[in-house]
């Protein structure tokens, strides 16, 4: 039977918060009563995750995992769990929780009853500390550099919280080729390009403090940077997609 939500979680080493926040992950689920499978794709974690995976999948069967044998980024873990689904609507959520999994709901609704292709979260970054603030800084810096790039009107393309309409997005998701950081752009701007209806509702950001930040700033802004330009020079402005396109934010 096809779950109304498959629910991709990709994982690298996600060990010292892991069980914490898949305990509240599902019962966020439980208390929505959302029909929904949960899909866990660990991408060559070094550490305990994996192992804690199978534990969390013995003990609820509406959970399973899938590995990859080498690290191959955040996109392409989210493009493994996805060919491996079937849910009318299948999305991601980062599993740090840095956005609480209560969005989730909504966020399914605006596509199921209100009729949209693509439901992201945008957030609202709420600063406790100074990394929080550098966070934010990089973020709302990236966001006014891809809209120049490639003038798509998304407000923020990299929330590691979005949901696709199956039968609408598929090609999409499949289209867009990069497996790293950069999928989250290119996926939404392929979206834009394929004139699906988008709405960006706002949820609260806050920075899990246990999980030290992957980012890397100069090295990783080098590299978006690159891939912006790569990808405008293949596809083209947004713009003209966006003057055709269904309205995009509810925020």
């Amino acid at each position: 039977m096809t779950p109304a939500l498959s629910l991709i979680v990709p994982c690298f080493n996600e060990a010292p918060h892991l069980r914490e926040s898949v305990a509240t992950l599902l019962q966020t689920l439980r208390e929505s009563a959302l029909d929904c499978e949960v899909v866990f794709v660990d991408d060559a974690s070094q550490d305990a995750t994996v192992q804690i995976l199978e534990e969390i999948c013995a003990r609820d069967g509406s959970c399973r995992f899938l590995s990859h044998e080498q690290n191959r980024g955040r996109g392409a873990a989210f493009k493994t769990g996805f060919a491996a689904t079937s849910g009318k609507v299948t999305g991601f959520l980062d599993i740090d929780l840095e956005v609480h999994p209560l969005y989730i709901p909504a966020l399914v609704n605006l596509i199921e009853r209100e009729g949209y292709d693509v439901a992201t979260g945008l957030r609202f970054y709420r600063v406790n500390e100074t990394r929080a603030i550098l966070r934010l800084v990089i973020s709302v810096g990236y966001r006014w550099l891809t809209n120049a790039v490639l003038g798509f009107g998304i407000k923020d393309s990299e929330t590691g919280c979005k949901f696709f309409r199956r039968d609408t997005a598929t090609d999409v998701v499949a289209q867009s080729a990069d497996d790293g950081w950069f999928w989250d752009t290119e996926v939404m701007a392929r979206s834009v390009l394929a004139n699906l209806a988008i709405v960006e509702m706002p949820v609260v950001f806050l920075r899990c403090p246990e999980k030290p930040s992957s980012v890397r700033i100069v090295r990783d802004s080098w590299r978006q940077l690159v891939e912006l330009i790569r990808f405008r020079i293949t596809v083209g402005s947004c713009r003209s997609a966006m003057r055709r396109s269904p309205e995009r934010s509810s925020g």
